[in-house]
């Protein structure tokens, strides 16, 4: 596997996510090289950067100082003046290589474990990591997630956007930047289209996974009082 670009042809190697787990259309994120020529890896939301890396510098990138699956790969990053990308080698011959980027934009192996740091894509901001989204909205200082769940929440609520090639993670956007919002939920089953909700007057769970997934907003602590 290559990530990066060669700049003398134009070519980029680089993944693309799922809209959702079922829909395997391309979704909202891509994992690849700088165009701008530095020695880093990028992840872009909808054209906008989500993630960087940092610089690669001595077998590390600066956002990742510490690659969390060294035992199973051995990365190396070539950089000349036609290309620069990441590649790696396999260690065990036990191990079957291969890379994704989820519909929330992290990164996964087929083991499981991400070698680009420990960040929580599925939350909208989070502490160093290279996390760049830009900041949070003032009416959000003091928000969390509460964290996702298959259920149901009844409310003030109406279906934003019922785009089948909107992802969760969008709509989790959406809600986000509208400060009037205090939930959401997919439209379908399979995770795309967007509701959301002004109120809530009560959430129920349910282990049932023919329901929508859903995210509700709670407030800290400092907020409540």
């Amino acid at each position: 596997m290559k990530l990066g670009i060669n700049f003398k042809t134009g070519h980029k190697w680089s993944l693309t996510s799922w809209i959702s787990e079922e829909v395997p259309a391309s979704g909202s994120f891509t994992f690849g090289g700088d165009p701008n020529g530095t020695s880093q890896l990028v992840i872009w939301w909808r054209g906008g950067v989500s993630w960087t890396s940092g610089l690669w510098r001595d077998g590390y990138f600066d956002n990742t100082t510490q690659l969390s699956n060294e035992d199973y790969y051995s990365f190396s990053y070539v950089s000349n003046e036609d290309e620069k990308y990441l590649t790696y080698s396999v260690n065990s011959s036990n191990t079957s290589p291969r890379y994704t980027i989820q519909p929330y934009g992290a990164v996964y192996d087929r083991n499981g474990m991400s070698p680009f740091g420990d960040c929580d894509f599925r939350r909208y901001a989070f502490p160093g990591c290279g996390f760049s989204m830009g900041a949070s909205p003032e009416c959000r200082k003091n928000n969390r997630w509460s964290g996702q769940d298959q259920g149901f929440v009844y409310g003030d609520g109406f279906k934003y956007d019922e785009r089948s090639n909107l992802s969760f993670y969008d709509c989790k956007q959406i809600c986000w930047n509208n400060c009037s919002c205090v939930a959401c939920a997919s439209t379908s089953l399979n995770g795309t289209g967007c509701e959301i909700w002004s109120r809530v007057t009560s959430y129920e769970t349910s282990p049932d996974s023919y329901t929508r997934r859903t995210f509700v907003f709670i407030q800290s602590e400092t907020e409540t009082g």
